[in-house]
């Protein structure tokens, strides 16, 4: 999608757009004057391509319930400030990207004499398509 400045009504996205252009102007200038500065300014327009929202591909996801569990019956998973509860034995539709952070989830569990361990998920899951 190419930004239009002839026809958004977003101040800051058009002062944005002059900026780019290397076009000055005052912080409270209107948005018609600006129009105007910007089709004064531009020998040829400035084509700023705006990224298209990224559909997020998603999962059936699973996480199993164990013998070891100490009771929770939801696991908390929280990627970039946002939690998905998820209940364990239940199939759930989930972001591709949960299964990665879970993929990461490991505990660590030692021989008797605590010399040696070994690597195990900390939250054994099952993942299908969509």
């Amino acid at each position: 999608m190419i930004f239009d400045y002839k026809t958004s009504e977003d101040i800051d996205a058009l002062k944005a757009y002059a900026k780019d252009a290397g076009i000055e102007f005052k912080s409270n200038i209107g948005i018609e004057t600006l129009r105007s500065k910007i089709e004064a300014g531009l020998t040829e327009p400035v084509k700023k391509e705006v990224a298209e929202p990224v559909a997020i591909k998603k999962v059936n996801l699973m996480i199993l319930k164990s013998e070891s569990d100490t009771g929770s019956k939801v696991v908390p998973v929280s990627v970039n400030g946002k939690t998905w509860a998820i209940e364990r034995g239940k199939q759930v539709l989930v972001p591709e990207f949960i299964v990665e952070v879970l993929k990461n989830a490991v505990k660590n569990i030692y021989n008797e004499a605590g010399t040696d361990y070994h690597e195990v998920p900390a939250y054994p899951f099952t993942v299908s398509a969509a």
